[in-house]
């Protein structure tokens, strides 16, 4: 045996005959024999033996000999710890090196030196070293990189090599969170698991990242990820480090969430009530959010326990003050994670865990799901399409529109399963045609508990149809719709009463559970809704982000009173597209209160009328207090070129501009480029190119250094 190694290495050195691509069978070998047989121990120093006086005046003719050498006393030190009295010299041989060797010996010379030292304290690794590892310490490329997750869907990569331990990557991450002292850094540690709630124990500092991850490797645990996390909470919290707040805030977080903090003391100054109100505020404004958080938001953040003592208005009223509160004060979203953690620290059981044991049966057995085929072949050598992963049916199924998925699902079992998957619900597009409404209702039925995102589309003779679908939108149990668009014909007719009175209802039922609508898209919808609906649409979903009611003639004519009212209770709306008859001052300065989210694009379209003109003081306020605020203007055919002139105000932060071709649009073009070279983006011009707006057009590309395109429409 011992000659066989020897043989081994002289092959794997390049002074003995050596088949091509033999390295890693090399390698196992030698390990193999030096772990397996009966004197393992006197096997291994033999080997010892072998490799040192093969890098002692080394004059093969081999380029690369004495390298490989070092290369096999690095694997050697990671696996078997060498035992006295071989022990002294090696060390002193591998000294010696590292100070007086040449600058290529030096480096792996002294990477010996400290796996000996590491393999001797704690012992080898277990699992031999991977084809890929040997490959790469071939071509001298030792490290490699592996991230390991922290709380709060923080990343961090580490670099480890064939000896490094879970003890080295806990001290090198805990460096990173400003932790030194050796008392704190025993409170973290490493473990595995699916995600953040499926974590496994903590496991040993002793432990061999290389053979972690082989050994989730050879169970199929290759979607099983590594996890740094606190592992207890005797020492005081360390709050010197952004990330080592975060850190401690999501875990903490999650532990009060899962309701593992108890709340409850006997005689407390402010009551619980107060403390969970607190609390919620610091929860929603850690997220770096100055505006009310939404119904789940809000249920998420009280204690399941608690959430039933007080009604939801009581709850959202006292998060609301405390949230003011802290953006009175200009709290950051550090310092209300650092708030949040200083609180729970409070808690009589900080620091403790709470377990759920499964109580199961005698001889109940989990059985794991097999993997599905890529494609199976019948005993006739013929494809078998029924085996076709449910990945690759839905990708082919959200290519079809829905008549064709439907005749597609009733090919076979399998297709119809397919059919039924949650991803091929989640945005619907529904098209109206002549008896089309009861196939689309049976499907809302069916599968509405799924839909996120629902565009209507019809023409001028399915209105009716197209209301039905619309009231049955309102029968969905466990909605999780938050996208809805409509687009009409250019003359929906007296159906729209039936329409509006459909989205009357559709609005004024409480989404219960889920968010409501976050966006509403009137844009292409022909017809004048009520300043009731749109108000009863706000009231019921606070969380509406994108509501678009600048739509085709009969324009929305929603008055300013009740656009103010919209504001007031929609105070996450970022964007929003409305005709300048519901603009006025003072709803243009109610965008800039403290508790509501930054307007992010504003679309005004103009008919010709002199409402919604604002001053050029307001547009500076807006300016300035929303940085990045974008406006997009349309002005109408009908309008005349001073009233143009007259709103284009020079601070309004305008980007985009749409405007119709005629006599005044050579001298608006010159104005735009002139006043807003440095932010326009985009214009669109109706009607036939012209000499003058061509000139006009010329002008524009060589002032604005943002434009982006300049777009014409022809008339049709």
């Amino acid at each position: 045996m011992a000659l066989e190694c020897f043989q081994a290495l002289l092959a794997f050195t390049g002074d003995g005959p050596c088949p091509p691509n033999m390295e890693v069978h090399l390698i196992h070998r030698i390990l193999q024999i030096c772990r397996e047989s009966r004197k393992a121990p006197e096997l291994q120093q033999e080997v010892y033996c072998q490799v040192l006086k093969q890098m002692t005046y080394n004059k093969s003719l081999a380029r690369d000999s004495c390298f490989r050498c070092y290369q096999i006393l690095y694997i050697m030190t990671a696996y078997f710890p060498c035992c006295e009295p071989l022990l002294g010299t090696v060390q002193q041989y591998l000294k010696t090196v590292s100070r007086c060797g040449s600058k290529s010996l030096v480096v792996v010379a002294r990477a010996c030196f400290q796996q000996l030292q590491r393999s001797t304290s704690i012992g080898g690794r277990v699992y031999y070293p991977s084809p890929m590892e040997i490959k790469a310490l071939l071509v001298g490329k030792g490290l490699r990189w592996i991230f390991v997750n922290l709380p709060g869907a923080q990343r961090q990569s580490v670099k480890v090599h064939m000896g490094t331990t879970v003890g080295d990557v806990t001290q090198r991450l805990c460096e990173r969170l400003g932790v030194t002292v050796k008392e704190h850094v025993e409170e973290y540690g490493i473990t595995w698991g699916e995600s953040a709630e499926k974590l496994q124990g903590p496991l040993r500092s002793s432990l061999y990242i290389m053979d972690l991850l082989q050994d989730l490797q050879s169970r199929e645990r290759a979607s099983q990820e590594l996890w740094f996390y606190r592992i207890s909470w005797t020492e005081k919290l360390v709050l010197d480090h952004k990330l080592s707040i975060d850190m401690q805030y999501h875990q903490v977080l999650r532990l009060y969430e899962t309701g593992q903090l108890l709340m409850r003391r006997e005689h407390e100054p402010i009551s619980q009530a107060e403390r969970a109100s607190r609390l919620a505020a610091l929860k929603h404004r850690a997220t770096g959010a100055c505006f009310p958080p939404n119904r789940c938001e809000l249920k998420a953040s009280i204690p399941a326990d608690m959430w039933p003592a007080y009604d939801e208005d009581y709850w959202m009223k006292k998060v609301l003050f405390y949230l003011d509160e802290l953006l009175q004060k200009r709290r950051s979203a550090t310092e209300a994670k650092m708030m949040f953690l200083d609180i729970a620290s409070s808690f009589p059981l900080f620091g403790t865990t709470l377990l759920l044991l499964a109580n199961l049966r005698p001889g109940q057995v989990h059985t794991r799901p097999t993997n599905a085929r890529a494609c199976a072949h019948r005993k006739d050598g013929a494809v078998d399409w029924t085996s076709l992963p449910e990945q690759v049916l839905v990708n082919i199924y959200s290519l079809l529109p829905l008549p064709e998925r439907f005749s597609m699902s009733l090919s076979c079992k399998e297709w119809s399963l397919a059919f039924r998957s949650p991803a091929l619900w989640r945005k619907v597009t529904i098209r109206v045609e002549s008896g089309s409404a009861h196939p689309w209702i049976l499907m809302l039925l069916q599968y509405g508990h799924l839909m996120e995102s629902v565009r209507i589309l019809w023409n001028d003779d399915n209105g009716t149809q197209a209301s039905a679908i619309v009231e049955h939108l309102v029968h969905l149990r466990r909605s999780k719709l938050q996208s809805l668009t409509l687009i009409s014909g250019e003359d929906f007719g007296s159906n729209f009463n039936s329409l509006q009175e459909s989205l009357g209802i559709l609005f004024d039922v409480s989404p219960g559970n889920t968010s409501g609508f976050r966006v509403v898209d009137f844009t292409h919808l022909s017809g004048q809704l009520e300043d009731a609906t749109l108000i009863s649409l706000a009231i019921s979903n606070p969380s509406l982000e994108r509501l678009l009611i600048a739509n085709r003639q009969p324009a929305i004519r929603l008055q300013p009173s009740s656009l103010l009212t919209i504001l007031r209770s929609c105070r996450r709306l970022s964007h929003l597209a409305v005709w300048n008859s519901a603009l006025a001052e003072d709803v243009a300065l109610s965008f800039l209160q403290r508790i509501r989210a930054p307007l992010q694009l504003l679309e005004l379209h103009y008919d010709g009328s002199t409402s919604g003109i604002m001053s050029n003081q307001v547009w500076k306020k807006l300016k300035e207090q929303l940085p990045k605020l974008e406006v997009s203007l349309h002005f109408s055919a009908d309008m005349d070129g001073g009233l143009m002139l007259g709103v284009l105000q020079p601070d309004i932060p305008l980007t985009s501009l749409d405007i119709a071709s005629g006599s005044s649009l050579s001298a608006v073009l010159c104005h735009v480029a002139h006043q807003y070279h440095h932010r326009i983006k985009d214009v669109t011009i109706h009607g036939l190119e012209t000499p003058e707006g061509a000139a006009a057009a010329m002008v524009l590309r060589k002032r604005c250094g943002q434009l982006q395109q300049i777009t014409y429409c022809s008339p049709t």
